[in-house]
């Protein structure tokens, strides 16, 4: 019988009667018998001895009048006391959590009645003691002995900070396990038990509650698989997650392929998609939730009583105006246990912002579809009795994004959260491995983004003259440089070379290296020799530099660089751009394009969806005659994807660019002189750190007028001076 020994807390007991005369049957003899017989999940944590068994009336068995477990009834492996401090400590908790008598040093915690909850607690308790453990630790080390062993040395076996590897054994290529909402390490251990054995698997537990939270989805996504590249330099990549973990790894995998990266396998467990969740709360209006009201909704209604949902909904109401510590304490005075139990006041208000954040990132998460397959494994069980799926509803809303046979869908049992819970997780364990199995080896590399090609003739010139290479900025085209290769002389070849996604279909290149990779092997179809010249404008400046290393590292030599306003290099990702604040930087730059306000209010925008947000902004540039009345605010999706992804690039290149490197500025007309002399010498001291070897000049316009008339032709005057190798320093 599955039997609650506290409230929450299940564990499978046995009831037995024996010969009263034999004393030779002892619990760890009968659990050990069944685990040669039965899937470790069905095997008793305790076993009660019974002189008969309890009987009604009619003479069926009085399941009520079974007695409670004892210390007595679980298995336990030869009591041998704990030694050291460690142990000791070890030993009061379990036998505290367990309600035990006392706990031996190779006893282990789940054959005692432990399961993953209990786990939790026993982490929280040791981390306030200033011992520190995680989750994973108890699954692999779950005896007294092996547990104190491995928290008495160092955590080498932690391997790349900010992962857990669960399992670091097996033939197979790895699976990263992503995690969920509340960002903790609970469901790895559980379901990696329930995985083919062959296949290593790492958990991506949240950012640590030390640290500030990120607040966006592709935040997130970015410091995950820098720790998955850490692990796996390449790919065929496989990831997996549950519930929110699973958009994030959907995420995650839109960023490898951002970086030209192959990923094998993509499983959403029981992930809605989020157009789903954001469309309910613009209904409810509950778009930013407080931390509180964040952590309030950890409860699952279902698991209370009918006192405890009243209390839990009357706390929702006034929930922002009460303090933690104030919250606290009426969640205990209500019985409501949980998270509030397992970490102290300042845990707690830490953990609710965590949770806070990634709502947050969640609803201010623009999704984009993918070119490869989704593994869908949704719960058959709803959570609450009044849901009720429809045919239509059964792909969890991805197919408004995907194609439908693009969707593998797999129903498994148990609800949202029971499917983590024995007996479904052996069946979603199973059918996991069974769906990775599958998808091994079907590598998408077909996918058009793989073989994308970015080049574009702009002007054909001369075949004896050194070619010009242009690379747009963020969101634009090659379009931008039309202007400039008029300018500069009918005579030279000029080739552009066109950022990826600004089709609206593909997934832009999300890292400088990927992108100039990517052209570079264009650049050597069309010039496999000899020499040209890069010029690349704000963000295409850092892809030119890059390109340019990559040129010099192969030993081939570059004529000339020159960056058009390219920002100074930066450090690893220190900055967040949600959706709307891309498009709010997108209109400022359309803005100074045209040198005037599209009044656009910002309040209006950010009650729209993104759609909407679309159509606003394209009956802005239709009206400014930026593009035609023919044209639909779909093909604005391309330009800002695009846009975006260079936004949240960060680049910090490998070496110092030791050849010259020619550097264009120009004024913001936002700052006055003195203002603007400042910010120059600030832009020409980082990059001097870059390329010591460095030439600036001052030209008329803004960021994006430099490139238009009239302001182009005094650009092509000195870029002419450049190629013929007669630069100098113009103010």
């Amino acid at each position: 019988m599955a039997r609650e020994a506290l409230p929450g807390d299940k564990r499978l007991i046995a009831y037995y009667t024996a010969d009263p005369d034999d004393n030779t049957i002892e619990t760890e003899q009968l659990r050990a018998h069944l685990m040669k017989l039965l899937p470790e999940y069905m095997v008793p944590a305790a076993y009660v001895n019974l002189t008969e068994f309890p009987l009604t009336q009619n003479g069926k068995l009085d399941r009520n009048a079974l007695p409670e477990a004892d210390g007595a009834s679980y298995a336990t492996r030869g009591y041998e006391p704990p030694q050291g401090v460690i142990e000791t400590r070890l030993a009061d908790i379990w036998a505290e959590l367990l309600q035990l008598e006392r706990v031996g040093r190779h006893d282990n915690f789940f054959d005692l009645g432990g399961h993953s909850l209990l786990a939790v607690r026993v982490s929280s308790m040791l981390n306030q003691a200033n011992i520190e453990m995680t989750v994973v630790d108890l699954f692999q080390h779950p005896t007294i002995k092996q547990l104190s062993s491995c928290l008495q040395h160092t955590k080498s076996a932690m391997g790349v900070k900010g992962s857990i590897p669960i399992r670091t054994t097996g033939s197979q290529r790895p699976l990263f396990l992503i995690h969920e909402y509340t960002g903790l390490d609970l469901w790895f251990p559980v379901i990696a038990e329930h995985v083919a054995p062959d296949i290593p698997i790492y958990g991506l537990p949240g950012v640590p509650l030390s640290e500030p939270q990120l607040q966006t989805m592709e935040g997130m996504a970015t410091r995950l698989v820098r720790i998955i590249r850490e692990i796996q330099p390449d790919g065929p990549y496989r990831l997996a997650g549950w519930s929110y973990g699973g958009i994030l790894a959907y995420e995650i995998a839109v960023q490898l392929i951002g970086q030209d990266q192959i990923v094998e396998f993509l499983g959403l467990i029981d992930s809605t998609n989020p157009i789903v969740f954001k469309a309910h709360n613009r209904k409810q209006l509950n778009r930013n939730k407080s931390p509180q009201h964040c952590l309030l909704e950890l409860y699952v209604e279902e698991a209370l009583s009918v006192q405890q949902r009243r209390a839990l909904e009357e706390l929702k109401k006034t929930a922002d105006e009460i303090d933690f510590e104030g919250l606290i304490r009426k969640c205990h005075e209500a019985g409501l246990s949980g998270i509030i139990d397992d970490y102290d006041a300042s845990d707690i208000k830490r953990f609710a912002g965590r949770l806070s954040a990634h709502h947050h990132a969640l609803d201010h998460y623009a999704i984009q579809r993918i070119p490869i397959p989704v593994y869908l494994f949704s719960s058959e069980e709803k959570i609450y009795q009044q849901e009720n799926r429809s045919k239509d509803d059964l792909l969890m809303g991805w197919d408004t994004i995907l194609p439908k046979n693009q969707i593998k869908r797999i129903q498994v049992p148990g609800n949202h959260f029971t499917m983590m819970e024995t007996p479904h997780i052996n069946v979603l364990g199973q059918t996991l491995s069974l769906a990775i199995a599958q998808a091994s080896g079907k590598h998408p590399s077909s996918i058009a983004e793989m073989n994308y090609r970015s080049h574009m003739l702009i002007q054909t010139g001369k075949p004896d003259i050194t070619p010009i290479f242009c690379i747009p900025g963020a969101g634009d085209n090659v379009g931008r440089f039309f202007e400039l290769a008029d300018a500069v002389g009918n005579e030279r070849p000029v080739h552009g070379l066109q950022p990826r996604g600004g089709d609206g279909f593909l997934l832009p290149h999300i890292t400088v290296e990927a992108a100039a990779f990517s052209y570079l092997e264009e650049i050597n179809t069309i010039q496999p020799n000899g020499s040209l010249h890069l010029i690349g404008h704000s963000f295409g400046g850092w892809v030119a530099l890059e390109i340019a290393h990559q040129m010099r590292a192969k030993g081939r030599s570059v004529a000339s660089l020159t960056l058009l306003d390219s920002p100074v290099p930066d450090a690893p990702f220190d900055s967040e751009y949600t959706h709307i604040s891309v498009l709010k930087e997108l209109i400022h730059a359309l803005e100074m394009g045209i040198e005037k306000s599209f009044d656009i209010d910002r309040f209006e925008l950010e009650t729209l969806d993104e759609f909407g947000q679309m159509k606003l902004l394209h009956s802005r540039m239709v009206q400014e005659g930026l593009m035609p009345k023919s044209s639909k605010a779909e093909t604005l999706c391309g330009t800002i994807r695009t846009f975006g992804a260079a936004l949240r690039t960060s680049y910090r290149p490998q070496r110092i660019y030791p050849d010259p490197l020619f550097l264009v500025r120009v004024n913001d007309k936002a700052l006055d002189q003195q203002a603007n002399r400042y910010l120059h010498h600030e832009i020409v001291s980082g990059w001097n750190t870059w390329a010591p070897n460095l030439t600036h000049w001052l030209c008329p316009g803004n960021h994006i007028t430099v490139l238009n008339p009239p302001y182009v032709k005094i650009l092509a005057d000195r870029l002419r001076s450049v190629f013929e190798g007669k630069a100098g320093v113009y103010e």
